[in-house]
């Protein structure tokens, strides 16, 4: 199987039980004022710049543990951080291994707060690392449940 197909393998289904709630802000996030929509991101134009990787042949390993019932229960994002912790970011993670076997170490993708930021999620690499040996973020993400994403950048003017 390709990288491609182990990346777009189906995940848990998950029991989300999730009520409205406001969208994060980070306090060492700068601010957004004014943005304009990224028309070239799409996922035709991602396969096609990292298409020599995602063709790799992906070698076979575990998959996550099974779960039980209680696993799948989503009531919010702490917990839907778990999940994805435990069952999606070790695949994820092994791609990127697999991917990057010429660009050793490997990065990584874990808890925002092990570069020292609020956000979620963050790649970080032990090849890049600040003087005090702390990691650098590379890049930071954000975990979002459906019932709480409020398009308000939809909302205002565009550059």
């Amino acid at each position: 199987m390709k990288i491609s197909g182990v990346l777009g393998e189906k995940n848990p289904k998950l029991l989300v039980s999730v009520s409205y709630g406001g969208n994060t802000q980070g306090g060492e996030w700068d601010p957004v004022s004014t943005w304009r929509p990224w028309t070239d991101f799409t996922f035709k134009n991602l396969s096609s710049l990292f298409s020599r990787v995602l063709h790799l042949t992906a070698d076979p390993f575990d998959r996550s543990p099974p779960f039980c019932d209680y696993d799948r229960e989503v009531f919010n994002e702490n917990i839907f951080e778990k999940a994805l912790e435990r069952f999606v970011m070790p695949i994820v993670n092994r791609m990127l291994q697999q991917a990057c076997e010429d660009h050793q170490p490997p990065p990584y993708y874990g808890a925002g707060s092990a570069v020292g930021s609020s956000a979620d999620w963050a790649l970080r690499s032990v090849a890049h690392t600040y003087e005090m040996g702390n990691y650098r973020p590379l890049l930071l993400g954000e975990t979002k449940l459906s019932a709480k994403w409020t398009p308000d950048m939809a909302q205002t003017d565009i550059d």
